[in-house]
């Protein structure tokens, strides 16, 4: 390194000096004297510029050594690090330069080191390196040294050096330093290594403010936000006074928690210390966050409207706490006064206004920011080009929408994303119609069960059996115009959205309805999928026996054993199982609704010519009056029955609010979903009463408890029918069988994340470049089991209508009635006592009657046929 230098003196010469090769004359006239090195220092102590330090650092070079030498370096030194501090960012060349100085120095001391470590702590991992160097150099570092070394540790999440330093500390004795105990904290509260830190703090020898606070931010950056807390108090308890900051950290605690009353607390123990909330702008804002966030949005506004200073966080906290509350009116009127006091809105400002914006179908305002955002030269892309996507896309405005999208930076055309076109499927299924939505109801309501009417009707008779269909319409309908009112919260146009059942309830009416919700939606999943393994083994024996009694005759023996089949469909479940989101495939879908309506249609239509060729209408006018020798009290068991099997036929509500969500928000989303639940509920009904009636008259009071199965001619046709059957449920099985694995292996990667049971494996594909297959211990098994299990319960209880029956009659009160209600009154704000009220309580309790007559029939029904059966020896 060579440094051309000036040095404006009457005698002096531009000269070029090596500062590596320093000259050492014997008797150099330019030697100075002791008044000119007190001089020279003065100098160096008032230095204003770096271009000034090395000119006396070039006439340093010139001079001869003397003994003051050392301090002409350490002074230099000292200086430039000291003109660097001021700069903003650091200069990285004078740190060089400053790093230069100190390599030529004989004999540089600790100080200098620590100097130059602590400029270099916040820039990179340079101050690690000059520990290195120290230590090299032989230079014993101190507790000084450690904390800024520690520091570039932890800007750098350089955890494997962090460690290193932290055995030097433990050999040089170092620990006892609260100093370089709280930055050892710091380190790995950073790295997430909150065990450590844990120990560090209980080990550490002065427990001060600073210990505390990495200690409460460590158990908030790790998600454990009532540890956080719990440690705040415990400070509290050791009389140790808060400051803003930690006060800032516990806030945010309870923000994540949502617990107001904590909050409050919390807020009234600083009112008790006297803190100055209007002269920290942080504190003020975290406050405002914190009474957002917990729901208490009328004194978040009255705190933010005290605050005598805000910045842009400030509003940002006050428009998306607002718009995350659903108040987006509200959100945007604070932005509007945002606008009137002349702040510029950040990125943060602009997604809050977007979502609100979307939430309203605000296309004009939505409209007004993305040309804002275009001429300020904000870059559309991450979550302000997402928020554009959603509010076009919510709006109507799909191919807007997806112009947003394709002019997004961030986006590599479609090589990066190959699933660019199934992204513009997905924002065209936000651009739901009446008609569109009225197609996805249709194909989720009709399924398997409705194969099960005509022996419902026939348990009922001819009063009972088509008033209770039409009962159980009225009841869907009525209950589905309430539940299109809680699709958004609380304000059925303009709240926020509940994208599903589940969401709404937790939204309504609390965790733990949320929590008696999912258990019961989890439950019936699994009761479905041994109601379709059941179903699926009687529908491939339909299709042997129907082969068998064409090719042999009617009066041939073609009984059939149900073990077989159900042991091939679960082997064949147990391998689609192992294939991760099959039930998102699109195809499935497709095959499910193109199958589903197949058999259906066959079915009444095999119905329809039946009862043509009798010439006649059989049946009973009511319930148990048979010409046959079955007791009575079987046959009203099983009337109670038939009343779970209609209830299972009508299970739209669980489905309603995932259709109302692919609506577009103009016109309001919960009145188009009142016309589709019409047509819907009258559709089937329709379907339910013709296919249910017809059967019955068909085949009279000997009808089947599956209608496919007392058809055998035409042969192809039933065939036909069955097979769709068939293919309908193994997807089916699937669809319903996918969230029970999700929620299992869920559960278990939480609770043991590092263990080798949850390790993927990859098996890649011969003769495949691309194919492969991710398996887990945890799937493999996990899955495997669970489907043995299902498949072994529906061999112990291979019964078609009482299964049915159940399924219908634990799903219809609690899912279809009660928590619609339930909600329905939060949302609606019915007063307790009302004339509304006490009506809609009075449904819930005739619906509940109904659940559990239904209930019991099953049960019983089942109890009946194991006493004639034996476990796992099906004949059919």
């Amino acid at each position: 390194m060579r440094i051309a230098t000036t040095l404006s003196q009457p005698a002096t010469t531009t000269t070029i000096y090596s500062a590596s090769k320093t000259p050492q004359p014997q008797n150099n006239p330019n030697s100075i004297s002791s008044q000119q090195e007190l001089s020279l220092l003065s100098k160096l102590h008032y230095c204003k510029s770096v271009s000034q330090l090395k000119q006396i650092h070039a006439f340093i070079i010139k001079t001869p050594r003397s003994q003051t030498h050392h301090i002409y370096a350490k002074k230099l030194i000292y200086s430039l690090l000291q003109l660097n501090h001021f700069l903003s960012p650091p200069n990285d060349k004078n740190l060089n330069y400053a790093h230069s100085l100190v390599k030529q120095w004989d004999k540089p001391d600790v100080y200098a080191y620590n100097a130059l470590i602590q400029r270099m702590s916040s820039t990179s991992m340079q101050s690690f390196h000059l520990y290195q160097e120290m230590l090299i150099k032989g230079i014993i570092p101190d507790t000084y040294t450690i904390p800024f070394v520690l520091k570039a540790c932890s800007h750098s999440l350089a955890l494997w050096e962090g460690q290193q330093i932290h055995a030097h500390c433990i050999k040089m004795f170092f620990m006892e330093n609260v100093y370089v105990n709280n930055t050892l904290m710091r380190l790995y509260a950073v790295c997430g290594m909150l065990d450590v830190v844990e120990k560090l703090f209980e080990q550490g020898p002065v427990r001060d403010l600073v210990s505390w606070t990495t200690l409460i931010q460590a158990y908030l950056k790790m998600g454990f936000p009532i540890d956080a807390v719990s440690a705040f108090f415990r400070m509290c308890q050791a009389n140790l006074r808060p400051d803003n900051m930690i006060l800032v950290v516990v806030l945010s605690a309870c923000s994540k928690l949502g617990d107001l009353s904590l909050g409050r607390k919390i807020h009234e123990y600083m009112v008790h210390l006297k803190v100055n909330v209007d002269s920290d702008v942080f504190l003020g804002n975290a406050l405002v966050d914190m009474y957002l966030k917990c729901g208490e949005a009328g004194f978040a506004r009255h705190m933010f409207d005290k605050m005598p200073v805000k910045n842009v966080v400030s509003w940002n906290s006050m428009i998306s706490g607002l718009a995350q509350q659903g108040q987006f009116k509200e959100a945007l009127d604070v932005f509007r006064r945002m606008q009137k006091v002349g702040l510029k809105p950040d990125d943060v400002s602009l997604v809050a206004v977007l979502n609100s914006c979307a939430n309203l179908g605000m296309l004009d305002l939505g409209k007004w920011v993305h040309a804002y955002i275009d001429k300020s030269h904000l870059r559309a892309d991450g979550f302000i080009g997402n928020a554009l996507v959603d509010m076009y896309a919510k709006s109507g405005s799909i191919d807007q929408a997806f112009r947003v999208f394709q002019a997004m930076k961030l986006r590599d055309g479609e090589k990066a994303h190959p699933k660019v076109k199934e992204l513009y499927k997905l924002l065209e299924a936000m651009n739901g119609t009446l008609w569109t939505a009225t197609a996805h109801a249709f194909t989720a309501v009709v399924g398997a069960g409705i194969l099960a009417l005509p022996w419902s009707v026939a348990q009922l008779g001819w009063i009972l059996g088509p008033f209770v269909l039409v009962f159980f319409a009225i009841v869907t309908y009525y209950i589905a115009s309430l539940l299109c009112d809680c699709y958004r919260t609380p304000d059925p146009v303009t709240g926020k959205r509940n994208y599903t059942y589940i969401h709404a309830v937790r939204e309504l009416l609390g965790p733990k309805s949320e929590l008696i919700c999912g258990i019961l939606q989890y439950s019936i999943l699994w009761g479905t999928m041994i109601g379709y393994t059941v179903t699926t083994a009687i529908s491939i024996a339909s299709v042997k026996r129907s082969t068998c009694f064409h090719d042999k005759g009617h009066n041939a023996k073609c009984g059939v054993s149900g073990n077989l089949y159900m042991l091939i469909y679960g082997a064949i479940e147990i391998f689609l199982s192992q294939c991760p989101n099959l039930e998102k495939v699109a195809i499935l879908s497709v095959i499910a609704s193109v199958t589903s309506f197949a058999y259906a249609l066959i079915a009444l239509c095999l119905s329809t010519a039946k009862l043509s060729s009798n010439h006649e209408f059989k049946g009973s006018l009511m319930v148990a009056m048979v010409v046959n020798t079955e007791a009575t009290s079987e046959r009203f068991w099983q009337a109670f029955q038939a009343l779970g099997n209609i209830a299972l036929a009508y299970t739209y509500c669980m489905l309603l609010l995932e259709i109302q969500d692919t609506l577009k928000s103009v016109p309001p989303e919960n009145k188009v979903m009142k016309r589709v639940s019409l047509f819907v509920v009258v559709g089937t009904a329709f379907f339910y009463i013709s296919l249910g009636c017809i059967g019955y008259a068909a085949f009279g009071n000997d009808v089947p408890g599956n209608i496919l199965s007392g058809f055998y001619e035409p042969f192809w046709l039933v065939d036909m029918a069955n097979i769709a059957v068939i293919i309908h449920l193994i997807g089916a099985y699937q669809v319903y069988a996918q969230p029970l694995f999700a929620i299992n292996e869920k559960w278990i990667g939480s609770r043991w994340p590092t263990s080798s049971f949850n390790k993927i494996y990859t098996i890649r594909f011969p003769c495949s470049r691309k194919g492969s297959l991710h398996l887990t211990i945890n799937r493999l098994f996990l899955r495997t089991i669970f489907v043995v299990i299902t498949t072994a319960v529906a061999m112990m209880f291979p019964f078609f209508n009482a299964i049915l029956g159940l399924l219908g009659s634990v799903s219809f009160w609690p899912l279809t009635v009660y928590f619609p209600i339930s909600m329905y009154i939060v949302q609606a704000k019915i007063k307790r006592g009302s004339c509304h009220w006490f009506g809609l309580q009075a449904l819930g309790f005739v619906c509940l009657i109904v659940t559990v007559v239904s209930g019991i029939g099953s049960v019983a029904g089942m109890v009946e046929f194991l006493k004639k059966a034996r476990l796992f020896h099906i004949e059919m």
